[in-house]
């Protein structure tokens, strides 16, 4: 499906109005994860995803409009997988025992834990 603008863009997202906060929660419920934003022009949208408890950040992607909600979904994919391996890369519990490569003084997850049981921890 081809979105031309905002108003079709939150109809595609079946959101309960087309104003830009109803979008932002529309694709917000769509996440994994608390950090992914999203923020709107008259000609484009834009997204990413923090991720709590760190400084690094996924890629910011823009689609201009028109596009098809497809290429929007594919991106959203990706940037949900960006913050899914920040995530296993920083916030396993020091029972983890394996340190960070990328990010000193934090350890990566082993699924194997038994403390954490893999999920990691809020840091």
């Amino acid at each position: 499906m081809k979105v031309n603008n905002l108003k079709e863009f939150t109809v595609a997202l079946h959101a309960d109005d087309t104003h830009r906060s109803d979008a932002e929660k529309a694709t917000y419920k769509y996440t994994n994860d608390g950090g992914p934003w999203i923020t709107h022009t008259d000609i484009s949208v834009r997204f990413g995803s923090n991720v709590d408890g760190v400084d690094q950040v996924t890629d910011v992607m823009v689609l201009f409009y028109p596009f098809e909600m497809e290429k929007f979904w594919e991106e959203w994919d990706k940037i949900e997988k960006q913050a899914e391996e920040i995530w296993k890369d920083t916030h396993g519990c020091e029972d983890c025992g394996i340190v960070s490569e990328s990010h000193e003084g934090l350890h990566a997850i082993n699924p194997e834990c038994k403390l954490c049981k893999g999920k990691g921890m809020i840091i």
